[in-house]
């Protein structure tokens, strides 16, 4: 589904994991409540769409652009695989600040020292002073959104279980 035109669809509640939707126009798109696990969304343009309540988990997201999004939050963010170079919700370009695991990686393999704070800066296309801030309010709201997140997905389970037990 590279390339694909999808502007203003309701694909709230859409099983889109694993899918390839890189350079996609989703601007406008509503995928609340969608499954986006693993979903490759590089270069996509999801500009005022839908997000709320979406599982971002996994999800692809270099160089997207999600400016206007209003619904999302950074728990679901921080969730994500890739933000390198995403505009963000605000107009911003992502600062590196939830230290995702598919961007360290890329990273690394592009031999940039994720020690140093320039090297991060230059490798995110950002300040130093972005990143640093970045970096300082990761310290900060992390530890508080995997929290939310554990509990979310804690009652999850209970409800599945309780499922299960009554069917």
């Amino acid at each position: 589904m590279r390339y694909v035109n999808l502007q203003g669809l309701d694909l709230s509640g859409a099983n889109l994991k694993n899918t390839d939707l890189n350079l996609a126009k989703l601007q406008g798109v509503d995928l609340s409540g969608a499954n986006l696990e693993e979903t490759r969304l590089n270069r996509t343009n999801l500009r005022f769409a839908l997000l709320s309540g979406a599982n971002l988990k996994g999800a692809f997201l270099n160089q997207a652009n999600l400016q206007g999004i209003l619904d999302v939050i950074e728990e679901q963010l921080a969730q994500a695989y890739k933000l390198r170079c995403a505009t963000m919700p605000d107009g911003s370009r992502y600062d590196g600040r939830f230290n995702l695991e598919g961007d360290l990686a890329d990273a690394r393999f592009l031999h940039v020292d994720t020690n140093d704070p320039a090297a991060m800066a230059d490798f995110y296309a950002i300040s130093t002073k972005e990143y640093e801030n970045g970096q300082a309010w990761v310290r900060i709201h992390l530890p508080l959104l995997w929290k939310q997140f554990m509990e979310k997905e804690r009652l999850l389970e209970i409800k599945s279980d309780s499922d299960h037990h009554f069917s």
